[in-house]
């Protein structure tokens, strides 16, 4: 899944993505397509009305422009009546605007506008600031830009955004097409002085942007701040983030953990990063020896397997940590896109408990000390290429 920072991130397989860099500015990654690849294809998002929205292939010209691989473009086809939308909610903080946008291009249309409505912001933290952008004119062929800004906020809460051609009971135009490209979500600091925006102390939920919506629930305090976009901060204490144990994250057979981390002291014990408390089953990514010899596990058939690595977490700069998983093959270890060690595992289907939810930064005993920030789950096992793919992408954001 995208981020803002990371528009070429793999997202065939993704099943989860909590990112902090979603309570920060300039994210468009609520209107990235989920699926097999970046051809032409059905888009399904968190919220969906009637319409079939699709994503466009890089290559394709639209009013003389190319659309690129790290465009994200959508057609629909107009001409029937219905709520044809498309789109996804936020957590938003309080004192902050928000600004939706995009490029837009109708082609081919007949009786355009018959209803003007491009783009819906609803349920604004309860505070009635959405609103409605309509098209400003009935020209077609050429891409237009529109926009609205809401806030600031005086309280949290969530936000809807739609991509919305015509409302519900009617259309844009009777025939034709409109393209939507790269709609674009941002927040912004109402006060730059505003503490309470830049290190959050009193957030509850970390949204989840891939398609599947599995929220993270913060315990303890756990701490936003804006630092490299946005990061969560473990005090080692009593902090740490519960995900539902959801069908989704129980792939048979194999799966990728991707997480960005950095240490802030390395105590002795197995400091959970990713896993399970109690753990009886499923991954298992965790510090120990210190608290800074970072290994896996995962149980297939029932039986453990360990992948230690020699890889010590670093408590100056982040390092990104990938482990793959796959039956047949083996455990492998990635630290900032370079292979570290593999374990084998045998053929078979993973074991999991089904019962415990997923946490990151506890294991029932130990707390990890350190920060976090973008956290990946896949239903496969990435291709080393892919996990360089995805290093690249994001690096700049944590320094590196």
């Amino acid at each position: 899944m995208a981020t803002y920072y990371s528009p070429k991130i793999v997202t065939d397989g993704l099943v989860l993505c909590i990112d902090p860099a979603n309570f920060r500015s300039h994210t468009n990654n609520r209107f990235i397509s989920y699926g097999t690849g970046l051809t032409t294809e059905n888009v399904t998002f968190a919220i969906n009305g009637n319409g079939t929205f699709q994503r466009v292939a890089a290559g394709t010209v639209i009013g003389g422009y190319t659309v690129t691989p790290t465009d994200v473009v959508y057609s629909y086809a107009l001409g029937s009546n219905g709520c044809h939308y498309h789109g996804n909610s936020s957590f938003i903080p309080t004192g902050a605007y928000l600004t939706f946008s995009c490029d837009y291009l109708v082609t081919g249309a007949t009786n355009y506008p018959v209803n003007p409505a491009l783009l819906i912001l609803e349920n604004y933290g309860g505070n009635a600031l959405g609103g409605q952008v309509n098209v400003p004119n009935n020209i077609q062929d050429i891409w237009q830009r529109v926009s609205i800004t809401v806030g600031p906020t005086t309280g949290v809460g969530t936000q809807a955004m739609f991509l919305y051609p015509g409302l519900c009971g009617t259309r844009l135009a009777d025939s034709g097409t409109i393209y939507f490209r790269n709609p674009l979500v941002q927040w912004k600091n109402a006060d730059t002085g505003n503490t309470g925006f830049n290190a959050m102390g009193n957030l509850i939920t970390a949204v989840d942007i891939s398609e599947y919506g599995t929220n993270a629930t913060l315990y303890g305090g756990t701490t936003y701040h804006s630092l490299n976009g946005g990061i969560f901060i473990f005090d080692g204490v009593d902090d740490y983030l519960s995900i539902p144990n959801v069908a989704s994250l129980r792939p048979s057979t194999e799966m990728t953990i991707s997480m960005w981390v950095k240490a802030i002291t390395n105590t002795a014990g197995w400091n959970i990063l990713f896993g399970q408390s109690p753990y009886t089953g499923g991954p298992l990514i965790f510090l120990e020896t210190g608290g800074s010899l970072i290994r896996a596990l995962h149980y297939p058939n029932g039986s453990e397997v360990r992948c230690n690595t020699n890889y010590a977490i670093s408590t100056s700069v982040f390092t990104n940590v990938v482990f793959t998983f796959k039956t047949g093959d083996a455990i492998r270890s990635y630290f900032n896109g370079v292979a570290n060690t593999t374990a084998a595992l045998s053929a078979g289907t993973f074991s999991y408990n089904t019962s415990n939810p997923y946490l990151i930064g506890y294991n029932g005993g130990n707390w990890f000390n350190g920060q976090v920030g973008q956290t990946t789950v896949y239903n496969r096992a990435l291709s080393a290429a892919e996990v360089l793919q995805n290093y690249n992408a994001t690096k700049g954001r944590f320094g590196l």
